[in-house]
């Protein structure tokens, strides 16, 4: 071989090895880029998530107090129903207790 062939040999082995390097380059920045995408895809559906896991939380912890608060209300009306009940039925004994004293009475008057 002579020395222009092998130079030309070489240069076009030179240009070969840069090409080969500039396509593993590439190669390694489209890899990059698709594991940065694929990082930030994953990240915005774990934020995601936790957003609405989030939101189900404060959602379940209102409709637990608004429960709680619908059955500590209905628990105030039934006590305030046989508290009322309760004091009418006293009143009705009374009543039914002193007409009943009053035809004792009666009765036992000549």
């Amino acid at each position: 071989m002579t020395m222009e062939a092998s130079l030309e040999h070489a240069q076009a082995e030179n240009r070969r090895l840069k090409e080969t390097i500039a396509a593993l380059r590439e190669q390694l920045e489209t890899c990059h880029h698709d594991k940065a995408e694929s990082l930030q895809l994953a990240r915005s559906q774990r934020d995601a998530e936790f957003r609405h896991l989030k939101d189900t939380i404060v959602s379940l912890r209102a409709e637990l107090e608004n429960a709680a608060f619908a059955s500590e209300d209905r628990l105030e009306r039934e006590r305030t129903e046989r508290r009322e009940e309760r004091r009418h039925l006293q009143g009705t004994i009374a009543a039914l207790r002193d007409t009943l004293e009053r035809k004792l009475a009666d009765a036992g008057r000549p």
